[in-house]
């Protein structure tokens, strides 16, 4: 009988000692490689932490794979919070708000009625995450996701009749 591998991967006890050893370092590291918010470096730093933990990767070069995958995650979470920033000085205007309302009512009564695929790739979409990020977590081919996107922005048009999918807000 063949063993499974655990889902993650023992302890090497030199965690604590490496994040004293080289989380100020990150942080700089990351705060210059990738312009966001000081909160946003840290988010993605704790987020390479803890990457560190549960995949134990080789101990060659720690400093050189937490900075790529913090560096990868601030990006992903600065993209996502631009997109809702832009999204919150929209509602400044009350009449804006408004009419914004009853788009975002009507884009969810359509997203609603999507098949599950395609919600789940054009919320995923509208969340931030990129085509292969989609793909990874769906378990779909790029070009998948692609078709998938380009039918539920179709279907919601239909739908809804939104301004906020025909003006492109709904982007993939």
């Amino acid at each position: 009988m063949g063993s499974i591998a655990p889902a993650v991967a023992p302890l090497r006890g030199d965690e604590a000692d490496l994040f004293d050893r080289h989380h100020q370092q990150l942080l700089r590291v990351v705060a210059r490689d990738v312009r966001a918010s000081p909160q946003l470096i840290e988010d993605g730093c704790a987020f390479a932490w803890l990457e560190l933990v549960a995949r134990q990767p080789d101990r060659i070069n720690p400093m050189g794979w937490l900075r790529v995958v913090a560096g990868r995650e601030a990006v992903r979470l600065a993209t996502y919070d631009r997109r809702m920033h832009a999204f919150g000085e929209t509602v400044a205007d009350p009449a804006v708000a408004t009419e914004l309302r009853f788009e975002v009512h009507a884009g969810l009564e359509a997203l609603a009625t999507l098949p599950p695929r395609q919600r789940d790739a054009l919320t995923l979409r509208v969340s931030g995450h990129s085509h292969a990020e989609i793909g990874a977590r769906l378990d779909m081919t790029a070009r998948t996701v692609e078709r998938q996107l380009g039918r539920a922005r179709r279907a919601v048009r239909r739908a809804g009749g939104s301004s906020t999918a025909q003006s492109g807000r709904i982007a993939a």
